[in-house]
C-alpha cells in the first residue's frame, strides 16, 4: 500500500507540472478533447456504413472491384457510367437502358465553384411528373429515345448556408419538353443529402429542410429531366459553400 500511494503521488506530481505555459495534465486534458472533436467531426460527416458482412461500400473518388477510377455510385459500389455500374442499375430496375452520350454541363466560374460534366445515368426516366407535354414522338423514335443532359448548369449566389442554380431547357428529338427536372445532391464522398424536382430550369438548394448543408462543404449537384422511355443522362456541378 505505501508503493501504491508513493506511485499515486508522483503521477500527481508528474501532471502538475508545467510544460509551457499549462501544466502537463491540461495538456493531456486538451489533447483527448480534440480527438473527441476530430471524432464526431468524421462522424457527422456520413462515414460509409456496414454492409452484410462487415464490408464497407465504396464511396467518393477510388477504384471500384472492378478496377474502374472515378466516383463510386453508391448504389452499386461501382465507378458512375461504368459498364458495371449501368447493368448493376439495369438489375435493380432503377434503368430501363444503359444512358450514354454527351453531357454539356459546366460550372459557373469562380474560386467556390467547377463545373464537371458526365455521362452516366440519372434516374429512370419516368420519374415524378416526369412525362412529355409535347405530341407524341413518331413510331420509329416512340420506344428509342431520352431526353439529353442539361446545358449549361450553373450555380450562383452561393453562400455559408446554400446556392441558386440554373439550366437551359431541354427538348426531345421530336420537340417533347419535360415538365420538371430532378435535382439531387451528394457529398463528395457519395452521401445523398437531398434529392427534389422543380418544374422549371431555375432554382435554390439550401439542403433537405433547408438547413441540410454544411459551411465551407463541397457537394455534386446532378440535373436531369423527367420523362422519355429511356433513362436520361444528367448534368453535374460541384460547389463549394462559404464558410461561416
Amino acid at each position: 500500500m505505501p508503493e501504491t500511494g508513493a506511485q499515486a503521488s508522483g503521477l500527481g506530481e508528474t501532471l502538475k507540472r508545467k510544460v509551457g505555459p499549462f501544466p502537463l495534465g491540461i495538456w493531456l486534458a486538451a489533447g483527448l478533447g480534440v480527438w473527441w472533436y476530430v471524432r464526431k467531426q468524421q462522424e457527422g460527416q456520413g462515414g460509409p456504413q456496414q454492409q452484410a458482412g462487415n464490408t464497407p461500400p465504396a464511396t467518393g473518388y477510388g477504384i471500384d472491384p472492378a478496377g474502374n477510377t472515378g466516383y463510386i455510385d453508391p448504389s452499386t459500389g461501382y465507378v458512375y457510367g461504368s459498364a458495371e455500374d449501368v447493368a448493376a442499375l439495369q438489375s435493380q430496375g432503377l434503368i430501363g437502358a444503359p444512358a450514354t452520350g454527351t453531357d454539356s454541363g459546366t460550372g459557373a466560374s469562380g474560386s467556390n465553384m467547377a463545373g464537371t460534366s458526365t455521362t452516366t445515368p440519372g434516374a429512370p426516366g419516368t420519374g415524378t411528373g416526369g412525362t412529355p407535354t409535347a405530341s407524341p414522338p413518331p413510331a420509329s423514335t416512340s420506344k428509342s429515345w431520352r431526353y439529353p443532359a442539361p446545358g449549361g448548369l450553373a450555380a450562383s449566389n452561393v453562400n455559408d448556408k446554400g446556392f441558386s442554380l440554373h439550366w437551359n431547357p431541354v427538348t426531345g428529338p421530336a420537340g417533347q419538353h419535360p415538365k420538371t427536372y430532378t435535382v439531387a445532391t451528394y457529398q463528395m464522398n457519395g452521401k445523398k443529402v437531398d434529392q427534389f424536382t422543380s418544374g422549371s430550369t431555375s432554382t435554390k438548394e439550401y439542403g433537405a429542410g433547408g438547413r441540410g448543408l454544411h459551411p465551407g462543404w463541397q457537394y455534386r449537384v446532378n440535373v436531369w429531366a423527367n420523362g422519355g422511355p429511356q433513362a436520361p443522362p444528367h448534368a453535374s456541378i460541384v460547389v463549394t459553400l462559404k464558410p461561416k
